[in-house]
């Protein structure tokens, strides 16, 4: 299953298939938006689908893939002169609606991948690595490999190609304008393939708040105990380290320069691993990534699973925090702990983005330059917060040495 082709500049062959493609879609005549007004209006009272985080995103991509292909179909229906000036403002419309389909396509698919049940088949995973790259050609420059130049910077320049019924977009070389390639794709085949996705979530609602505990549990668990781990063992080790080499040098037994240089690789280090932990980027694995998952899909975590992990742990103090009487998780709790964490890392977290992560031109203009006891002080909450989580999904504690 694929809707589109990136063709080498002059290349016309293989657009046939794609064009075949197109017409057998133009011809479902289902009508996406009276399907989606009806789940709108089955679901008003489904307080547990009403209440998911993601709900107000779900349906805000819908209506502007609906909205957006609607206005692709009546700018089509125009064919006007190119030529004139009614004829760039059809292109416009065109263009400015392809736009809004695939940027609002690729959040829906991201959303019914990682918040629902919904059986990801491999037409599925096809169709969102296809929207995935047609957005990424619309969103971003294109580079072409190395071989052809040296990372020419290239911009997507839209035609329409009204004869094929397909939708063109040409990569040219900024430098050049010499053109790269060409991405043809029907933006018919997308619709009525999101609209078929869309059509199963509304026969069956739950879909979208049903959550594999297992599978969540498993990833959680070797989130905390592997990926994340590694990260906290660089701040306990250099922590440890650094403090060492700090006696060592008040003893004079390191020279001034040689402990400048590690001070600085020591700061450096402990920054950025500080702000990885709490980087909140789609793709990152980090602590505070962790505790929104949890978050999201507390409902995993049940009172049941973890006393029959550890039946002599509903005495602790912990285990009466997070689940404090009810059967699930406490969503309170993991809320204080993100909040707790992110101000606990936010000076660190400033610094390191103006002075490690980028060249910022306003990087001395910091409200608060952090000290080396700041740096500690953060260390050790953040720690303290691992420490936590790692019990709740472990069911055992883990301590590290801080002194």
């Amino acid at each position: 299953m694929k809707y589109y082709f990136f063709l080498k500049a002059g290349e016309i062959s293989g657009t046939d298939n794609l064009k075949k493609l197109h017409q057998t879609y133009k011809n479902i005549k289902d009508d996406f938006n009276v399907l989606f007004n009806s789940f709108i209006n089955e679901n008003r009272k489904n307080i547990q689908l009403v209440n998911q985080i993601y709900i107000d995103n779900v349906t805000s991509n819908i209506r502007q893939i609906i909205y957006s292909f609607d206005q692709f179909k009546k700018a089509k229906e125009h064919f006007p002169d190119e030529k004139n000036n009614a004829g760039y403002l059809i292109l416009d419309v065109e263009t400015a609606s392809i736009l809004t389909f695939f940027f609002n396509a690729k959040s829906f698919l991201e959303i019914v991948r990682n918040y629902s049940s919904f059986q990801q088949t491999k037409n599925f995973k096809e169709l969102l690595a296809d929207v995935t790259q047609i957005r990424t050609y619309l969103a971003h420059s294109y580079k072409k490999d190395t071989y052809l130049r040296l990372y020419p910077e290239a911009v997507v320049v839209p035609v329409i190609q009204r004869g094929l019924e397909l939708e063109l977009f040409d990569i040219l070389d900024l430098r050049t304008r010499i053109p790269l390639g060409s991405l043809y794709f029907s933006i018919e085949a997308f619709y009525f393939e999101i609209k078929n996705v869309f059509k199963q979530i509304k026969e069956k609602p739950n879909l979208l708040h049903g959550v594999d505990p297992i599978l969540k549990q498993g990833k959680w668990i070797n989130i905390i105990g592997n990926e994340v781990f590694a990260q906290m063992t660089i701040l306990v080790t250099n922590k440890k380290e650094f403090l060492e080499i700090t006696k060592q040098y008040n003893e004079k037994k390191i020279n001034q320069s040689l402990f400048l240089f590690i001070k600085r690789n020591y700061v450096t280090h402990m920054s950025m691993t500080i702000r990885r932990l709490v980087d909140t980027h789609p793709q990152a694995v980090s602590l505070i990534s962790l505790l929104n998952d949890l978050l999201i899909n507390s409902e995993a975590i049940t009172i049941k699973w973890f006393l029959d992990e550890f039946p002599d742990g509903k005495d602790g103090s912990l285990f009466k925090e997070f689940f404090n009487g009810n059967n699930k998780l406490n969503k309170k709790v993991i809320l204080q702990d993100i909040d707790f964490l992110i101000k606990a890392t936010e000076a660190i977290s400033k610094r390191s983005d103006k002075w490690e992560a980028h060249w910022d031109k306003d990087r001395k203009k910091l409200e608060y330059n952090p000290t080396f006891d700041d740096l500690h002080k953060a260390v050790d909450d953040v720690i303290s917060i691992y420490e936590k989580y790692y019990y709740l999904l472990t069911q055992s504690s883990i301590s590290f040495a801080l002194n």
